[in-house]
Order: structure tokens, then sequence, then C-alpha cells
């Protein structure tokens, strides 16, 4: 069954309000972007990304541990986020979707501040308004 175009809107509208909101220095905008029982995690970190920006696997659920943890990455400087090519699948009254993400770190002058990966996510409603019940990040480079 094909995602209805209002939902395929309102999800890639939620996607720039997550990204924008980290970019911007808005963490609780971030975590708002997640169910209270939502879940982000980093699931695997490739070589280039452990050694550049120190990231780590992990898994933070619900908005206090999804709070500190947008803190912690807003306040690391200066960053724009992208995520493309989503793939959508209407799973009942949930949407399955697949894309990529592209980070840049504007305090680098070369490559080694671009990270690139591919996000899972599970989103549901909320009041009439979509929501991440779950994104799961694997950084590749």
């Amino acid at each position: 069954m094909t995602t209805p175009i209002k939902d395929q809107m309102d999800i890639e509208n939620l996607a720039a309000r997550y990204n924008q909101a980290i970019d911007l220095g808005n963490p609780q905008t971030w975590v708002d972007c997640f169910m209270p029982n939502g879940e982000f995690s980093i699931v695997e970190v490739g070589p280039w990304s452990s050694s550049v920006r120190n990231l780590e696997v992990g898994t933070w659920r619900g908005h206090s541990e999804l709070l500190a943890f947008a803190t912690r990455v807003a306040a690391g400087g200066l960053q724009r986020h992208w995520s493309t090519n989503r793939l959508l699948t209407l799973d009942g009254d949930e949407i399955d979707s697949i894309s990529y993400m592209t980070i840049l770190y504007l305090d680098t002058s070369d490559a080694s501040g671009l990270l690139t990966g591919i996000m899972r996510d599970r989103l549901v409603k909320l009041n009439g308004h979509w929501r991440f019940q779950t994104r799961h990040i694997t950084f590749d480079r």
C-alpha cells in the first residue's frame, strides 16, 4: 500500500525539523520529534566516524535520555544534517522509513568533517502528528 502524499510531506517536515533543531542548537525541539517513549540508537560506527568524531554505539530511550544526548550533540560545534532518498513503507497505522544521512561538521576545511550513514525509522502518529518511535543509525564513513 502506498503512503498517502500528505503523510509523506508531514514526515519530510518532521525530518527537516529534526535536522535543523540539532544544527541550530535546540535540543528540546529535536526531542519533541520523538514519541515520549521514543528510542534513538547508533547501531554501528565506521572506522572513519569513530576516529574523527568519537562517535560511539549507544541507545537513548525516553525524553530525558534523548534530551541529554541532544544537548551534548548540539554543544559539539557547528554542523549541518541532511536526510535524503527516504523510502516509506506503510504498515497499518505505522510507517517504516529508510533514508540516507549526511552530516557536515563546519569546523573542518577538508573531507574529515563529512560523515554518512543510513537511518532506519519506525514512525507513529501522536495527536495527528508523525513522530519517531525508533530511529536507528548506522554510520558507514
